[in-house]
């Protein structure tokens, strides 16, 4: 997905969104290694867990969709998320972290009724987001305390 312009999302119409990117081919993906950062919150969010992305400020790409949600949604739907959760709040961190004056911003939290979506920057334009259903009880400042030592993922 394109910043600024038309998105470019990292599957085609048929595509199952479920599951991981790993069959993609290596120059339609934004990580060269993920480090396993879909796996590490699969294990300790469990079922609950809904999507995994990454972004590089230019490009989204989506390492797991629960079948479900991938039905919720359409591709347009995916690309607003994106645009929202990811680039449109990168371009503010900075901006937020001066306002505030209380250290480097560590992750964004939305909750809604359904499901309760984090974003973690890596740095200015890249990082983590990540969805899980809200009725799941996570410890978030520890979890996203573990995650940030536990992966580090490489990207293009």
């Amino acid at each position: 997905m394109t910043m600024g312009g038309t998105p470019e999302l990292f599957w085609e119409e048929g595509d199952s969104l479920a599951g991981t990117t790993e069959a993609l081919a290596p120059e339609r993906r934004v990580v060269a290694d993920a480090d396993g950062v879909d796996t590490w919150l699969e294990e300790k969010v469990g079922d609950s867990l809904r999507t995994v992305g990454l972004y590089d400020g230019t490009t989204l790409e989506l390492l797991f969709v629960r079948p479900d949600v991938v039905t919720t949604y359409d591709e347009g739907d995916f690309e607003d998320i994106a645009r929202e959760m990811g680039f449109a709040s990168a371009l503010t961190d900075k901006h937020k972290e001066r306002v505030y004056e209380v250290g480097d911003l560590d992750h964004v939290v939305r909750g809604f009724e359904e499901a309760t979506m984090v974003r973690i920057p890596i740095d200015e334009h890249r990082g983590v987001f990540f969805s899980f259903d809200a009725s799941e009880e996570v410890e978030l400042p520890t979890l996203v305390e573990e995650l940030q030592s536990a992966v580090d993922p490489e990207f293009r």
